[in-house]
């Protein structure tokens, strides 16, 4: 892992906030043509980020741009230092300026292929952002439940964790939700019976 920090440290000096941005542009956009042309000419783009400290995977994931994202995958992959780790796991669960990773942002604009993609990638899910919500928490929002009641971190995610149940208990309200429940639900397997839900989601799984 060693080696990937430095590496990452590194390649931040190789860009300028102008390449960020315009291939964050691209991402946004859906432009894979000009995605490959920055990446061609300088892959240590794959770790820029912006001025709110999102990288082109948030951007991606945001936009719902599941070609942006495996084009990112191809590129960091075919220029990794390492054989033996994958610098992928560490970039996607990277969070910005607000907390968020590229997951949450996939999971509010409900874009579950995406999802998908980054959990088999590697992506975490118990992670939370600045106010406390995790991506199962964006996912329930973007199912159309409103959060009520206090105005705190602890009452908006208390609020998310409980549309979360809803959506999830109506069977098919929202494919992110279903998605990160069934991958907590093999999480959980695979860590054996003994192993506490995680505080962040043990709300949602109470319901």
């Amino acid at each position: 892992m060693g080696n990937f920090a430095s590496t990452a440290a590194e390649a931040a000096g190789r860009f300028t906030p102008s390449d960020a941005f315009f291939l964050a542009d691209a991402a946004r956009t859906g432009n894979a043509e000009v995605v490959r042309l920055f990446l061609r000419k300088n892959p240590a783009l794959v770790y820029a980020t912006t001025a709110d400290k999102s990288t082109p995977w948030h951007v991606a994931s945001d936009a719902g741009h599941l070609f942006i994202l495996d084009v990112l995958v191809e590129v960091t992959r075919a220029n990794a230092v390492s054989n033996t780790f994958d610098p992928i796991t560490k970039i996607i669960n990277q969070q910005n300026a607000k907390g968020q990773t590229a997951l949450m942002l996939a999971c509010a604009g409900g874009h579950a292929d995406c999802a998908a993609k980054l959990l088999s990638l590697g992506a975490h899910l118990l992670v939370a952002d600045e106010g406390g919500l995790s991506a199962l928490h964006y996912a329930a929002l973007h199912s159309g439940k409103h959060v009520t009641g206090s105005n705190s971190k602890s009452g908006e995610a208390a609020g998310a964790s409980a549309a979360a149940a809803a959506a999830a208990a109506k069977g098919g309200a929202d494919d992110c939700v279903e998605l990160l429940l069934a991958h907590m639900q093999r999480q959980l397997i695979l860590q054996g019976p003994k192993v506490a839900p995680p505080e962040v989601h043990a709300g949602v799984i109470r319901k």
